[in-house]
C-alpha cells in the first residue's frame, strides 16, 4: 500500500511502498494515530524533505508525524515514526476566554471552530480550514467553556449525542475541511442500513476478547454552579436505572457563569449538560475486542465502518451487544494486513435465550 508524505503545506514530498510494519488506527471519540516502521534508508528521505503529513488514500484520516524512535541492531536499522490525526492540531488552539454559543451541537462545533481557528489571530493550517456542510446533527443546547483546547472540548460536547468529528484532507482538491459526522446504525433495530453481526459461531471475528469494570461508576451528580454557600446553584444530574445503586458525583462547574444574556433556564440547562459530560467519564467500562478477517462475510468500508453501530453476539458469556465501533486499527506486517475492531463502553446488554 502506497503511503504519501506531505511537507507543512501539503505538498508531496515523498511516496513510499515498502516498509516493515504499519498501523493506522481511527477512533471515533478521539484522535487516531499512526505507526510505521521502516528502514534507516526511507527514513532520511523523509527527513531530508522535511515530511510533517502522512496521507494514504485508503483511509479517510491524513496524520501528522510527531515521534520518531531509532533502533540499530546486527541485521537492520530502523525507524519507527508515530504520530496522531490533523484533528490533534485542534489542540494547539484553547477557548482563552469565556464563550458562551446556543444551537444544535453541531451547530455549536462549528462556531468554537470557526471562532477558535479559523477567524481568529493565528488560524490553523495558515488559514486553509473551512468548515464543511452543516448536516443538522445533535439536539438544542447552550454551550459554555472556558480553558479548554479545542480538540478537548469538541469531542466532549459531541459525545453526548454520539457525534463526532474530522479534519478531512481532500488530496486532489487541496483542501482541508471541518465536519460534524455520525456513524450508521447497522442493527437489528433499524430497517434502513444493512445489519452487521460480528459473532465467533458466524466465522468473521477471531481472539475474541471481552471484559467489564464498574470501579469508576457514577450514576448520580450534584453540579455545583456560581454563587456561594447556600446561595450556590446546584442541579442534579439523575442516571439511575431500575434497581440500581445510587453511585453520587460532585461537579464543581463554578467555572460556568451566568451572563446578562443567559436566562435562568438557559444557565440550569448549562450545569445540566456539565454534569452529564463527567457521568460520561464514569461510566459502566465493559469493552470487546475481537480481529476481523476482511476477506469474511462482512467487509471494512462496505459493511461496517468506524462510528457504526453494529451487533456483537458471544453465545458462551449469553450476551448481545449492540454498540457503537469507536476503533479500528488496520496492521500491515510482513505482507499480511488484519484489522482490530474495539467496541464502545456503556453498551445495552440483552440476555441470550437458548
Amino acid at each position: 500500500m502506497e503511503l504519501i508524505f506531505l511537507d507543512e503545506n501539503f505538498n508531496v514530498c515523498n511516496i513510499i511502498d515498502s516498509y516493515k510494519s504499519f498501523a493506522w488506527t481511527g477512533k471515533y471519540f478521539e484522535t487516531g494515530n499512526f505507526s510505521l516502521e521502516t528502514l534507516i534508508d526511507e527514513y532520511m528521505d523523509i527527513k531530508n524533505n522535511n515530511a510533517k503529513y502522512l496521507y494514504c488514500k485508503k483511509y479517510r484520516e491524513t496524520a501528522k508525524i510527531e515521534t520518531m524512535g531509532y533502533n540499530s541492531n546486527y541485521t537492520d536499522t530502523t525507524v519507527v515514526l508515530t504520530g496522531r490525526f490533523l484533528e490533534t492540531n485542534l489542540s494547539d488552539r484553547v477557548i482563552k476566554t469565556t464563550q458562551t454559543y446556543t444551537g444544535t451541537t453541531e451547530q455549536i462545533a462549528r462556531q468554537i471552530v470557526l471562532t477558535n481557528c479559523i477567524n481568529c489571530e493565528k488560524p490553523l493550517f495558515n488559514g486553509n480550514l473551512q468548515l464543511g456542510e452543516y448536516k443538522g446533527l445533535g439536539q438544542k443546547r447552550v454551550y459554555q467553556n472556558t480553558g479548554d483546547d479545542i480538540e478537548t472540548a469538541l469531542y466532549n460536547l459531541l459525545k453526548l449525542d454520539g457525534l463526532s468529528y474530522n479534519i478531512d484532507y481532500d488530496y486532489e482538491n487541496d483542501t482541508l475541511t471541518f465536519n460534524v459526522w455520525s456513524g450508521l446504525d447497522r442493527t437489528d433495530n433499524q430497517a434502513i442500513n444493512s445489519w452487521a453481526m460480528f459473532c465467533k459461531d458466524f466465522d468473521n471475528i477471531q481472539n475474541d476478547k471481552y471484559s467489564t469494570d464498574e470501579t469508576q461508576y457514577k450514576n448520580f451528580a450534584y453540579v455545583a454552579g456560581e454563587g456561594v454557600g447556600g446561595n450556590r446553584v446546584v442541579v442534579e444530574v439523575d442516571h439511575v436505572g431500575d434497581n440500581e445503586e445510587r453511585k453520587e458525583l460532585y461537579v464543581d462547574a463554578r467555572d460556568l457563569q451566568q451572563d446578562e444574556d443567559v436566562t435562568n433556564s438557559e444557565y440550569i440547562e448549562m450545569l445540566k449538560q456539565r454534569g452529564e459530560e463527567k457521568l460520561q467519564e464514569h461510566n459502566k467500562v465493559e469493552v470487546v475486542e475481537f480481529e476481523i478477517d476482511d476477506e469474511a462475510n462482512l467487509k471494512l468500508g462496505t459493511d461496517y465502518n468506524l462510528g457504526d453501530i453494529v451487533m456483537y453476539k458471544n453465545n458462551e458469556l449469553g450476551i448481545n451487544v449492540d454498540n457503537r465501533i469507536v476503533e479500528i486499527t488496520n496492521v500491515i506486517e510482513n505482507g499480511n494486513e488484519t484489522t482490530e475492531i474495539v467496541f464502545g463502553d456503556d453498551y445495552n446488554i440483552k440476555k441470550v435465550i437458548k
